[in-house]
């Protein structure tokens, strides 16, 4: 049996580094906690369909998320704290997402990170139904 949660994690503040790939995790609850993130590695988690619980993540540079089901269970019309991308909005120490290879519905949440340098959002087949408006500041 795969892993399927990283509840536990809540308890280790001084994580750094988490690599979960092809795993079976639903959702990134468990590292509400972890206010010393700095890598995160949940690539080829297919039923994966939200980065949730990274509000305090405040240190935060990397984060792989490619091959997932990310933004699944959005809706394209309306935003909603449960999107896939909600609680890294506010993390501006970020510098690398990947998130190809997903179901992307909503991409404004990303509009804010000022350090992003790499943002992979290669097969999102839904993504282009969001203004690209957002991203005018990063470009």
């Amino acid at each position: 049996k795969k892993l399927n949660s990283l509840n536990g994690l809540q308890n280790l503040p001084n994580l750094a580094y988490v690599c979960s790939q092809y795993c079976d995790l639903y959702d990134t609850s468990g590292l509400e906690n972890c206010s010393n993130l700095y890598y995160l590695y949940v690539t080829g988690n297919s039923n994966l369909t939200t980065l949730n619980k990274l509000e305090n993540s405040n240190k935060i540079a990397y984060i792989y998320a490619n091959n997932c089901a990310l933004g699944k269970n959005e809706n394209s019309e309306e935003s909603s704290s449960e999107d896939a991308l909600c609680s890294i909005k506010n993390l501006g120490t970020l510098q690398y997402i990947n998130l190809e290879n997903n179901d992307l519905k909503r991409v404004e949440y990303l509009s804010g990170l000022s350090n992003l340098n790499n943002l992979y959002l290669l097969a999102n087949e839904n993504h282009l139904k969001t203004s690209l408006s957002y991203f005018y500041g990063l470009l």
